[in-house]
């Protein structure tokens, strides 16, 4: 379980990085208004806020580690992640 949180968290982290080139570089705009208000203030402050959000999250999960699910919805998270990441690397490629 803890392999797959950490693996949680690094992908959330590359998902915020990657979030800013797509950003700087012009190829989509945040469509979230609450993050793209903090980018508007400050990218670090962007991603100090996504990351204390994905911390908190994982911590919840870990938390309830033992209850019947937690490990299903633990892994899901982390291949939505992993397709996430995917996107924005084809979608970097091809633009």
């Amino acid at each position: 379980m803890k392999h797959i949180l950490s693996i949680i968290i690094i992908l959330c982290l590359l998902d915020a990085i990657l979030t800013m080139i797509w950003l700087t570089t012009g190829i989509a705009v945040e469509s979230n208004p609450f993050m793209k208000l903090l980018i508007n203030k400050s990218h670090l402050l962007f991603i100090v806020i996504k990351m204390v959000l994905t911390y908190v999250s994982i911590h919840i999960l870990y938390k309830y580690k033992d209850r019947k699910g937690v490990l299903t919805a633990s892994k899901m998270l982390a291949i939505l992640y992993l397709i996430i990441i995917i996107y924005h690397i084809l979608g970097y490629v091809l633009s």
